[in-house]
């Protein structure tokens, strides 16, 4: 389940925030990411 929660997170971002997260290992660390980027 994680990795299909960070896959469907990863392909349906924008490219301009897909590079924000491409190091992100777990949808925790990508929506923690996320998060910090649209306060």
């Amino acid at each position: 389940l994680e990795r299909l929660a960070l896959s469907w997170i990863k392909a349906t971002v924008s490219e301009p925030v897909s590079g924000q997260i491409v190091s992100c290992k777990s949808a925790y660390a990508v929506w923690h990411a996320l998060k910090k980027s649209f306060r």
